[in-house]
């Protein structure tokens, strides 16, 4: 919030199935006239907002979904994952955040789930029924000078994403909705006081 408040951000992205989005919500709509609100997508790690019984593929215990990207993928691989159960519960999403804020800015997803091609289609199919301009992509641009970070579950992270976003411009291409050009704040996730510096640059480059 005190970001907002100081204006050093112009958009924010909300789970709106969590746990403190009601109150969240409620602070961020103080600064509604000058931060855009997104969704942002959620289908690991918290509670879901349909019946465990209605979206029974996505969950793994009482009202959760699975832990983690590891998790989910895995069973997406094996093919026990249903799309729509998927869809079912992006629409309550978007829905319940609708409910409160009016209209949603953009759309991206808790652990980059909704770069999985098949599921970026159903991202950008609801974006335009519920009329959500943009939905983030995720193509890191990482400078070879930085200092090594190697987290193996990072580095194939990384070269999914590059794949799937060469697909995902495809698919949105003919669409209305727009991607982001340029992403970043994957590998360096939670260390990012070894690259303070870099950081600061690449905020000023963007701004100008």
């Amino acid at each position: 919030m005190s970001l907002c408040q100081a204006k050093k951000v112009n958009a924010v992205s909300i789970i709106s199935c969590g746990d403190t989005f009601s109150d969240s919500i409620k602070k961020l709509l103080e600064y509604k006239d000058d931060v855009s609100l997104g969704l942002h997508a959620t289908w690991v790690g918290e509670k879901s907002i349909l019946a465990p019984h209605e979206i029974s593929s996505i969950i793994a215990k009482n009202k959760y979904f699975n832990h983690d990207f590891k998790t989910f993928y895995l069973k997406w691989l094996l093919g026990t994952i249903k799309i729509e159960d998927l869809k079912l519960e992006l629409e309550e999403q978007i829905l319940k955040l609708l409910g409160v804020v009016g209209k949603i800015d953009h759309i991206d997803s808790h652990q980059h789930i909704h770069m999985i091609p098949q599921i970026f289609k159903v991202c950008i199919e609801l974006a335009k029924k519920y009329k959500i301009p943009r939905i983030r992509t995720v193509n890191e641009d990482i400078s070879q000078k930085l200092p090594n970070a190697l987290n193996p579950i990072k580095f194939v992270g990384e070269r999914l994403l590059k794949k799937w976003v060469k697909k995902n411009k495809i698919i949105a291409k003919d669409s209305l909705i727009k991607t982001t050009e340029s992403f970043f704040g994957l590998r360096y996730s939670g260390k990012y006081f070894l690259i303070k510096d870099y950081i600061s640059k690449l905020l000023k480059e963007n701004r100008s």
